[in-house]
């Protein structure tokens, strides 16, 4: 069988960790996926920061990374790469998915909004709690996952269904039948990671990150179980076609 050929847009090369930077963990996140239901799959990593995109006819699957940057920052690079993911969108071809910041820009691109949530910053694992199409399309009542984020999708574009939200409300991840899926959450990060991305934003977050925050981080949580299901829904969506 062919691989399914996936496209990470790499939206952050700030963070360095053991396993990698941002690119190469979502990378790891999506073999182990692939490995655990024996299904080929052919990464590539693009960086969308220097304009770098893959052409649409080559790829099955763009997944947009997350990011320490606003979705709402007037950096040409995120311009573009909104533009990219409003093309993408309407390919009949290519599926997308988007992580915590790639969440937000694929909300924004198809018309929704996006800005400041109540309550500041969410750190560490916490839950997402899952709407009937979440339970249906997961097989569980709520995911948890590392969240590092103070922004939210605040309206969802038009002809999207909510999956899942968050403890107060905020939405977690939307879905298109066919055409690409959300998660707020960073489902490809393990503590390590997340200890060294919250290393990198201590400054900004001062006092923001209490010992509470920092003790959700070495929670478990459910990534690899996600990774797995998304997985299979992009197999059975090609299966479909």
């Amino acid at each position: 069988m062919p691989p399914l050929r996936m496209a990470v847009l790499q939206c952050d090369h700030t963070l360095q960790t053991k396993s990698g930077d941002c690119g190469e963990i979502v990378e790891q996140w999506i073999s182990r996926a692939g490995h655990a239901i024996q299904y080929p799959v052919q990464v590539s990593r693009w960086n969308v920061e220097a304009f770098q995109y893959p052409e649409l006819d080559q790829i099955d699957v763009a997944v947009i990374s997350g990011s320490p940057t606003s979705v709402g920052d007037r950096q040409e690079w995120i311009q573009r790469l909104v533009e990219f993911t409003a093309k993408a969108a309407s390919d009949q071809q290519v599926f997308l998915v988007g992580i915590c910041f790639g969440h937000q820009i694929i909300a924004k691109a198809l018309g929704g909004e996006v800005g400041q949530r109540d309550g500041g910053y969410v750190v560490g694992v916490v839950p997402t709690y899952l709407t009937e199409l979440g339970k249906q399309l997961f097989g569980r009542s709520e995911l948890n996952f590392h969240q590092l984020h103070h922004e939210a999708v605040l309206r969802l574009p038009d002809g999207v269904q909510a999956i899942g939200t968050g403890v107060s409300g905020d939405n977690h991840g939307f879905y298109l039948p066919g055409r690409l899926i959300t998660i707020q959450g960073h489902p490809e990060i393990d503590a390590e990671s997340m200890d060294c991305a919250l290393e990198l934003c201590r400054e900004s977050l001062g006092k923001i990150v209490s010992q509470e925050d920092a003790g959700r981080v070495q929670h478990d949580h459910d990534g690899d179980y996600l990774g797995v299901a998304l997985l299979e829904i992009l197999v059975g969506i090609r299966k479909h076609n």
